[in-house]
């Protein structure tokens, strides 16, 4: 595994408004340089995937801002977005899981605003793919919706452009798979390979794509560990006031097997000078 110095770092918070209240991070950074790929490029298997305009209002709604560069909210999320773009293409990884020590912490409205200011970048095919059985995911925060499930697709009974869509606004397209069905109990070992195989097939995607994993908490859900092998690295998000030091020297723990890429202070009301 490759090693890294850690660093703390400290970038400016938002402006008041859920969607980038806290946006401090603690970064185990590295030097990094970028790769080059198409978004206007159909997308392998995905190219089916029907386009759907996003709707402004509702993604203002649930807090999702990072599309619109004339809201100073979304420079947070630009630069988190190219930290971790530059530490990935640095060591050819594709895969990051974002995460979180419990609910309740912004882990998809993080995940779908690093995902779209990741889509602004011309040369970037970026994937979004929500594998939280106990959250509706990027399907409410997005406003998406697809003709079937992913545990279609899992179990054979549609194509994965029927359980995908290109989602669209302010000229940044992002595929979405949005969420799998809510699930009693943990992913049993069957369809955990199968959700690896899966992003085994979304790395061979043309235009080496940038997948993003909107995951269940980890010390509440196996599902993340099981996934591991398929994971390059992962984004942490710890909400301030919930989220306790215990829980994190765990979470460090449970994914030693990866590698962290930043740990994201969400929420932070202080930082803002919120009530």
């Amino acid at each position: 595994m490759t090693q890294r110095k850690e660093a703390i770092h400290w970038t400016g918070p938002d402006s008041a408004g859920e969607a980038g209240q806290g946006v401090r991070q603690l970064l185990l950074t590295s030097a990094s340089t970028q790769t080059s790929r198409r978004q206007d490029q159909p997308i392998g298997v995905l190219g089916a995937a029907p386009f759907v305009p996003l709707n402004r209002t509702h993604l203002e709604k649930n807090r999702i801002i990072s599309f619109d560069g004339a809201d100073e909210r979304s420079l947070h999320f630009r630069v988190m977005r190219n930290q971790i773009v530059r530490d990935m293409d640095e060591e050819s990884w594709q895969v990051l899981a974002v995460t979180s020590p419990t609910s309740e912490c912004g882990v998809t409205v993080t995940a779908a605003n690093l995902a779209l200011s990741a889509a602004g970048q011309s040369d970037r095919n970026v994937l979004l793919v929500g594998l939280n059985a106990d959250d509706s995911g990027p399907a409410t925060c997005l406003g998406v919706h697809t003709s079937a499930s992913l545990n279609d697709y899992l179990e054979g009974r549609a194509c994965l452009g029927d359980v995908s869509v290109r989602a669209d606004i302010a000229g940044r397209n992002l595929v979405v798979i949005p969420s799998l069905i809510q699930a009693d109990g943990p992913l049993d070992p069957t369809k955990a390979a199968q959700i690896t195989n899966l992003i085994g097939l979304l790395r061979l995607e043309p235009g080496n794509p940038l997948i993003i994993l909107d995951m269940p908490p980890l010390l509440s859900s196996s599902d993340v560990m099981s996934l591991i092998p398929a994971i390059d690295c992962a984004l942490l998000v710890l909400a301030v006031g919930r989220s306790t030091a215990s829980e994190l020297e765990r979470c460090k723990e449970c994914l030693e097997a990866t590698n962290i890429l930043r740990i994201v202070l969400n929420k932070d009301r202080e930082a803002t000078g919120s009530p």
